[in-house]
């Protein structure tokens, strides 16, 4: 063997065995802790069914979730980054409220560069909380009051579509609700009327579907994120194309208020005078910068968009399959109605209490995260143990298998809207429902349900 193959044969060796190291140094982390786990292989530790394609991550977690019996958390290892996912409601509610202190991050890592993935749900602290504090005035009663003929008008323009199209036999139901959540969001966003459901632009339910369909490149950077935070804030969140259209209708629909004297009680008036109160302050001082304007003006168009959508179209479908829930519906609906002189009010919509029922119901069957993620960002004891979660270490709350617990629900499976009424509700376990999470970092979008 000649000198030249000697080195490169050393070198593979070498490089085989630290990346042997490299890949096997967590392989034992929950067991030398003496804290309960599901045994993980190397490299791809508990993930490898997820890698292939082989199951969906809320099923997979399910099945984590149940596979762990009598224990209150457990852990298992994101390829070679070891995170605990907890069952106990108890210290789920401690982990998002009470001791927040030590899980404020999500545990998300994002580019500075990539312009859309810094926004309000990806932003780690302290970006976050000052970013926080000067959005969640918008979210509001009396802006949400002031919105309310926004929602009153789209749902005019729905209602009047579906009566000129009653013949249909069949209706997209998803792509129905997809157009009239649009519209409604871009004009109480933006106050912009994109994608009316009469004069419907494809090209922006095109960019937002964009922003959510499955791919190799949004698969790869989830998978990343957990297996190699440093690599992860090397590959963008969204493509490029998304950024240039919300950058171009951002500032457009800015230059168009400037030039008519337009002003509007939105997200987006909210912050453009935040940002132009923070232009006049030294860079240093500035939260705001123009790609955080554009990125959370996208992310709540996105995040409305899909949210609405996704509930109201797999609430029209469970009512389809209960008629007689949707009976119930249909009769308090026109009894607060015909209350109110005969329009539906923005205090009016607060009195239909078994309609928030079944919203409430679909968000335990279908919720919209299907895992919530947070980081511990500092030495936390776990109360009553003697089991520490250390500094860096990934927390998971799997929401879709609480919420199906039938130690937590009694016959979860069933669509049932009375587990939320007023009687009932009081036997909800806090920390078992929470379909927008909960604590300083829930989603900013709650009130709007």
């Amino acid at each position: 063997m000649g000198l030249l193959a000697f080195n490169l044969l050393v070198l593979f060796l070498t490089a085989l065995v630290a990346f042997y190291k490299w890949s096997t140094r967590n392989l034992n982390y929950w067991k030398i802790r003496k804290i309960p786990h599901i045994k993980p292989a190397p490299v791809v530790g508990n993930y490898w069914e997820l890698l292939l394609g082989k199951v969906n991550v809320a099923e997979k977690y399910r099945e984590f979730y149940h596979q762990m019996k009598d224990v209150k958390y457990f852990g298992i290892l994101i390829g070679t980054y070891p995170a605990l996912l907890i069952k106990d409601p108890g210290l789920i509610m401690r982990i998002l409220v009470k001791d927040f202190r030590y899980f404020y991050d999500r545990g998300f890592h994002v580019s500075d560069s990539d312009v859309l993935g810094t926004n309000l749900f990806f932003l780690r602290n302290p970006k976050w909380k000052l970013l926080r504090n000067k959005t969640v005035s918008v979210f509001s009663s009396a802006k949400l009051k002031s919105s309310f003929d926004i929602l009153d008008k789209c749902s005019d323009d729905l209602i009047d579509y579906l009566n000129e199209n009653a013949h249909k036999k069949e209706w997209p139901t998803r792509q129905l609700m997809g157009d009239a959540m649009t519209d409604i969001v871009c004009k109480a966003i933006c106050g912009l009327e994109i994608h009316s459901i009469k004069n419907p632009s494809r090209e922006h339910v095109a960019m937002q579907n964009m922003a959510f369909a499955s791919s190799f490149r949004g698969f790869a950077r989830n998978t990343i994120n957990f297996f190699s935070p440093y690599l992860a804030k090397k590959v963008h969140i969204f493509p490029r194309i998304l950024h240039t259209y919300f950058d171009d209708l951002t500032w457009k629909t800015i230059e168009m208020r400037k030039e008519k004297n337009i002003r509007r009680s939105d997200l987006l008036q909210l912050l453009l005078e935040v940002y132009e109160q923070e232009q006049m302050l030294p860079a240093e001082n500035r939260v705001l910068s123009r790609e955080l304007f554009v990125s959370n003006i996208f992310i709540m168009i996105l995040a409305g968009y899909e949210t609405s959508t996704t509930t109201s179209s797999l609430t029209l479908h469970e009512l389809a399959h209960h008629p007689d829930i949707q009976d119930k519906v249909r009769k308090e609906i026109k009894q607060v109605t015909r209350e109110s002189g005969g329009k539906i009010t923005y205090d009016s919509l607060k009195k239909m209490k078994f309609l928030d029922q079944v919203l409430s119901e679909t968000l335990r069957i279908y919720p919209l995260a299907n895992m919530i993620f947070r980081e511990c960002m500092e030495e936390y004891n776990i109360p009553g143990t003697d089991h520490v979660i250390e500094k860096g270490v990934f927390v998971q709350l799997p929401t879709l298998a609480l919420h199906t617990d039938p130690a937590l629900w009694k016959d979860p499976e069933t669509y049932n809207p009375d587990r939320f009424s007023e009687e009932n509700s009081a036997s909800i376990i806090p920390g078992s429902y929470s379909p927008f999470g909960d604590g300083p970092r829930i989603c900013i979008g709650k009130r709007i349900h």
